[in-house]
């Protein structure tokens, strides 16, 4: 029904009751309708965790660590010096970079692989400790970071797994120096100290 077929129909269904309720000799008491159930509103997103954090190689291995040997994850040494960076807008908006060299052995093979990259996406937060993070973007990458054989093939084994993400935040502490980010590593939790950046 067009929209002014819809307006003829109403007007002419209230003219109808007009005529009716004119000939009725006790009219019919109003009925009194509940009022509608309100909106769930969205909670705002944490006004602490917006902003810059970083977590060096100290504070990524442990993240590394929580998976365990028997999914084929070899133990690895992640270099001091490596960088993880998140930050988040007003909106929820999140950037995640990192720039993390790992030394490890792969198959019996020494090697030598860079985590590198980008991954967007929105964050959500609930009941003042929840938080998820649902990527929109990822351009994450694991790369070779020399010739040998073993870096290769670690690199090559690790992009298909990198390219999912399968670290995924489950909580968050945080006050105006300090944020601790709860993930989920393959089934396996663990917590990440990121500190104020700016």
């Amino acid at each position: 029904m067009t929209r002014s077929g819809w307006f003829a129909t109403g007007a002419a269904l209230a003219l109808g009751a007009g005529m009716l309720a004119g000939c009725a000799a006790d009219p019919e008491p109003p009925v009194t309708l509940d009022p509608p159930s309100p909106t769930p509103v969205a909670e705002a997103f944490p006004a602490c965790l917006v902003g810059t954090w970083t977590a060096s190689g100290e504070q990524l291995q442990p993240v590394y660590d929580a998976i365990p040997l028997e999914l084929d994850y070899p133990q690895a040494s992640i270099d001091p010096d490596a960088t993880a960076t998140i930050s988040f807008d007003e909106a929820g908006g999140f950037t995640f970079t990192q720039d993390v060299p790992v030394d490890l052995s792969w198959e019996g093979n020494p090697a030598s692989v860079r985590l590198t990259g980008s991954m967007t996406g929105i964050a959500t937060a609930a009941d003042g400790s929840e938080l998820a993070l649902t990527p929109v973007e990822n351009d994450l990458e694991v790369i070779p970071a020399d010739d040998r054989t073993g870096s290769a093939l670690f690199a090559g084994a690790t992009q298909e797994t990198l390219a999912e993400w399968p670290v995924a935040a489950s909580g968050y502490t945080c006050d105006a120096d300090e944020s601790t980010i709860a993930l989920w590593t393959e089934g396996h939790r663990t917590t990440v100290a990121f500190a104020w950046a700016e």
